[in-house]
């Protein structure tokens, strides 16, 4: 049964200005070692990292993704897909969030009015949250309109964040059966959120549901009605961000499986190690790879260079999640009888990298193919 989430104070003051990729590395890497300590800690007990959080929006982060005509340092995917990494190594729950945040962000950049990309991304920068809900057949969001007012009914699970969010993303369908996505402030009436995310994995991302009763908003909270790119490369980015948790799992993993065999084994166990380490440096390399190509696709926004980014972004999410899949079962193996202490804690990363894998294989395999042009009889070899 979940609960009606309580809102917090959220007075804060503005979050740091950051002016330099080589700065938000900096700020990500400092950040990160401030969730490692008790991320295993608040696993066990679901204890939701609020000061760490409070740290996130006020380091300047949230806002790196904005572009430059509103005062952002519009990073470059690769160093933003680095960060996520860094991030989801120490506490995956907290990486998942800030690539909710950062999604909402992407869907602005490319759908947003002028002065909606001015306004939302200023409040990034301030250091406000943003987070997305999950589209569902099962949980329809209706939008009518009446003039420049609109209003909103329904209910939708939000993945990661929505707990903690100043801002949600929900994806509503009008009278015309058309997709919109509607920016609904915390505060707004007719808003409720239920903590009630119950997977054994990502247990402090704050995900929950969202509830929608006779809310009233603005046009100017429709996001998408003059622009329709939500297909291109706002994919790819979502494939990217994904992979790069994925990763960061991995590499968590990875590290709790680097400690002394059982007697007589390390020979073997240094053996394996270093084919784990191949594959990790494998999707670390594709991660990168997937990010230049999404660079190339939103500077020159042609059907090739996005379908490019759509295809090695979604190839690298699937080799992310198997890769740290692998690398959680390995830990069990490696590490010895210590794998399966409670205070240990080593079991979290298969938790974590299978909670985060939600969509399934075998359909993203299929769109995956889709991509790839397939030759008719009779076409010229």
């Amino acid at each position: 049964m979940g609960t009606v989430s309580q809102l917090r104070d959220r007075n804060r003051p503005p979050a740091m200005r950051i002016g330099k990729e080589e700065d938000a590395v900096a700020v990500a890497r400092a950040l990160a070692a401030r969730l490692q300590p008790k991320a295993s800690l608040r696993d066990i007990e679901r204890q939701h990292a609020l000061e760490e959080l409070e740290a996130l929006c006020s380091s300047g982060l949230l806002g790196i993704s904005a572009p430059a005509e509103v005062d952002g340092i519009d990073i470059s995917n690769g160093i933003l897909a680095e960060i996520v990494a860094m991030l989801a190594e120490s506490d995956p729950s907290v990486a998942d969030l800030y690539c909710s945040h950062l999604r909402v962000l992407e869907i602005l950049r490319w759908e947003g009015s002028d002065e909606q990309q001015k306004a939302y991304f200023e409040r990034a920068l301030q250091g406000e949250l943003f987070s997305a809900c999950a589209q569902s057949q099962e949980e329809t969001v209706t939008l009518t309109q009446n003039g420049s007012i609109f209003r909103v009914e329904g209910r939708q699970t939000a993945h990661a964040g929505v707990l903690f969010a100043d801002w949600i993303a929900v994806a509503a369908r009008d009278a015309g059966g058309r997709d919109e996505i509607v920016l609904i402030p915390r505060q707004a009436d007719g808003l409720t959120v239920i903590d009630d995310w119950d997977s054994f994995g990502q247990r402090t991302a704050g995900g929950g549901t969202v509830v929608l009763q006779n809310l009233v908003l603005g046009n100017d909270a429709l996001i998408g009605a003059r622009k329709r790119q939500r297909a291109t490369s706002i994919t790819a980015f979502s494939d990217l961000m994904h992979a790069a948790v994925d990763v960061g799992i991995a590499r968590a993993a990875f590290s709790d499986a680097a400690r002394p065999a059982p007697g007589g084994q390390e020979t073997a166990a240094m053996i394996r190690r270093g084919r784990l380490a191949v594959r990790l440096e494998v999707a670390s390399a594709l991660l990168e790879r997937a990010a230049r190509q999404l660079d190339m696709a939103q500077v020159n926004a042609d059907e090739d260079s996005i379908r490019a980014a759509v295809l090695s972004a979604m190839a690298t999410r699937l080799e992310a999640a198997s890769t740290a899949a692998m690398l959680a079962d390995a830990v069990f193996d490696l590490a010895g009888d210590a794998a399966t202490r409670i205070a240990a804690n080593l079991d979290r990363h298969w938790r974590n990298a299978r909670a985060h894998a939600r969509t399934e294989t075998d359909s993203l395999l299929q769109q995956l193919g889709g991509l790839y042009p397939v030759k008719q009889a009779g076409d010229q070899a």
